[in-house]
């Protein structure tokens, strides 16, 4: 399992942006994404459910008259957050 996540973690965070070498902006870096990672970043394996919603015991709300919403987390447009939002 732990070779799955360090997997992940390198592909998906070290190798697609800039980080820093000094340990207190990497740790930053690793912070913010495995906050994503937990609270936005669906996961085949929890039936596209986040580890957050599987954690904390939550469902997804889907509803007629909603679209997506995409937006940057923290700012980081390769860390999307997909959100369905009641239509105008």
């Amino acid at each position: 399992m732990h070779q799955r996540l360090f997997l992940t973690l390198k592909n998906e965070c070290t190798r697609r942006r800039w980080v820093a070498v000094r340990e207190g902006p990497f740790r930053q870096e690793l912070a913010i994404y495995i906050a994503w990672f937990n609270e936005h970043r669906p996961h085949s394996a929890l039936d596209g459910r986040t580890p957050d919603e599987v954690y904390f015991g939550r469902e997804h709300e889907v509803g007629d008259g909603q679209v997506i919403a995409i937006e940057a987390f923290r700012g980081r447009r390769d860390l999307p957050v997909v959100r369905l939002v009641e239509a105008a």
